[in-house]
């Protein structure tokens, strides 16, 4: 048993170490993107296009590198974002903008899946306060639309915008209600991705373990096998 603990502590040492400097390494990266879309944005906001587009063009090689690290619904929203941005002549909107810096700040969280729900959240509280304007909720859903998509279901996500459009066209009681049901249970999904991802962790881990202590009790057996031959050749 103690040879048992000492190879999983060696095993889960040798593997844990290069992962964290792969995980230091990722979250440097993660931390520069966000800068950069700081940066972007103040460039834009003071009239500045043309150093924001040359600054733009200038990350492009390291930024597809970057993305392709990311899962492929998250890379799909990078792209389509960029492409805007790209195809804005240089002078790209202050929404584009906005859901491009906001796909980036969620995609480089710690948990991305958590980031976005508190957007999600934002937008609940704005539906269920009487004094945040129809307007005002359209315009904030606009700009975190685009990156739900990288993290909920389409269909959950379209849903909340027709009721979005139903509600900056008639702001009553009842549209409210219809866009806060909606929203409410986009926020139960991701609930059940984080309890499937923990069972599938919980099992590959347990596994492992499982795996591993065979292996040694195996290795213990057979060593005991040829013992017990030897001892019986020495005696006979």
């Amino acid at each position: 048993m103690g040879r048992a603990v000492l190879v999983i502590f060696c095993s889960l040492f040798f593997t844990l170490t290069p992962f964290n400097q792969a995980y230091s390494t990722m979250l440097e990266d993660k931390n520069q993107w966000q800068s950069f879309t700081d940066q972007y944005r103040w460039l834009i906001e003071d009239g500045k296009f043309d150093l924001a587009e040359r600054m733009l063009h200038r990350r492009l090689p390291h930024m597809e590198q970057y993305i392709k690290t990311l899962k492929t619904e998250e890379q799909t929203v990078w792209r389509d974002l960029l492409t805007v941005l790209l195809q804005d002549e240089g002078t790209p909107t202050e929404k584009d903008v906005s859901r491009f810096q906001m796909m980036v700040n969620v995609s480089t969280a710690p948990d991305p899946i958590v980031e976005a729900g508190t957007f999600v959240q934002d937008l609940k509280g704005a539906l269920e306060n009487p004094f945040a304007s129809n307007v005002k909720i359209e315009s904030q859903w606009e700009v975190i639309a685009p990156m739900l998509d990288a993290y909920y279901e389409k269909e959950a996500v379209s849903e909340i915008s027709e009721k979005i459009r139903t509600l900056s066209h008639e702001d009553t009681f009842y549209t409210r209600e219809a866009a806060i049901e909606a929203v409410g249970q986009l926020l139960d999904a991701p609930e059940e991705i984080r309890m499937d991802a923990l069972w599938w962790t919980a099992f590959l881990v347990g596994g492992t373990i499982v795996l591993t202590l065979f292996y040694v009790a195996l290795q213990k057996m057979k060593a005991n096998q040829r013992q017990s031959r030897s001892k019986r050749r020495d005696n006979s």
